[in-house]
């Protein structure tokens, strides 16, 4: 199963985005608009509850019917 998870700008909707470091109090920001999009420990976190509910979405309906 091929999931994306696809990070972008929340304010110019761009997917060119800087992590420089992925400790978690680093900042990440768009190269577009240099908006400051949060730290990469929450965004990652965002991520991966996400993640986490597009699966279970997924497993469920493979043992459906």
């Amino acid at each position: 199963m091929d999931i994306p998870i696809t990070l972008g700008c929340y304010k110019c909707g761009s997917g060119d985005i800087l992590i420089l470091s992925k400790l978690k109090p680093s900042i990440v920001t768009c190269n577009s608009c240099h908006a400051n999009l949060g730290k990469w420990g929450d965004i990652e976190a965002s991520a991966l509850r996400e993640l986490t509910k597009i699966v279970k979405e997924n497993l469920n309906d493979e043992f459906v019917g």
